[in-house]
């Protein structure tokens, strides 16, 4: 069997070329470049991101995966977040106040989300989940 040497592209439609360049000036940006040794799978989803929306940070472009993400996409990002020492995955968008507790009845306290306050009550109930719920 023998290789084919190539015409250097030369016959590629327009649009290949076009193609080819985009994801050349892709690979230059800086929130790409920190992704260097992530799965395919992450730096595709990351590169479509990015070319949506060049000026989207790396932390936030790891925390929308961290936070949206299935699976091992969403652990692998959170990874990246952790690594980088941005910030823990999910930190921005989620702040836990104590419980309260005042004699008898349930705990008192309260959860923010996204700058939303939640108020909940803690009956010392332990609750079963999986790894996935969790």
């Amino acid at each position: 069997m023998r290789e084919h040497g190539g015409r250097e592209g030369e016959s590629a439609p327009v649009l290949a070329h076009q193609l080819v360049q985009q994801a050349q000036r892709l690979g230059d940006i800086e929130v790409l470049k920190r992704l260097e040794g992530a799965s395919d799978d992450l730096y595709a989803w990351a590169a479509a991101r990015v070319a949506r929306e060049p000026e989207v940070d790396f932390t936030s472009l790891m925390t929308e995966m961290a936070t949206y993400g299935l699976g091992e996409l969403a652990n692998e990002a959170a990874d990246f977040l952790e690594q980088g020492g941005d910030l823990r995955a999910g930190s921005s968008r989620l702040h836990v106040h104590p419980t309260q507790w005042s004699g008898e009845g349930p705990g008192q306290g309260a959860v923010e989300v996204d700058g939303r306050r939640w108020h909940f009550m803690d009956y010392k109930e332990e609750v079963f989940m999986t790894d996935e719920l969790q």
